[in-house]
């Protein structure tokens, strides 16, 4: 079973990413890297570094692989940012 992780370099998607492949799924991870570092994923990974809002990417992603479930970290979380522009944060985090 392949696991689409999108934020996989971050905090919650790097320890997800870890204990999905401790428990045998192959993770395929996404991550922009915008506010996180591609150290923290772990290395059995299959990592593309690209934004989630990039239809094409995605497709094409997901052609190499057969995904059957996607886990969505890759939010935006400075909360004084969504209320400046809450477009932006609706956009990706939904």
């Amino acid at each position: 079973m392949a696991i689409l992780v999108s934020g996989c370099a971050g905090y919650i998607g790097s320890i997800c990413s870890r204990l999905l492949l401790e428990a045998g799924y192959e993770v395929v991870g996404i991550d922009n890297l915008s506010s996180s570092e591609a150290s923290q994923i772990p290395e059995a990974v299959h990592f593309y570094e690209a934004c989630i809002s990039d239809k094409a990417r995605l497709a094409e992603i997901c052609s190499k692989f057969r995904i059957d479930c996607v886990m969505h970290f890759a939010a935006f979380i400075q909360v004084a940012e969504s209320v400046e522009n809450p477009s932006l944060y609706r956009e990706n985090n939904l």
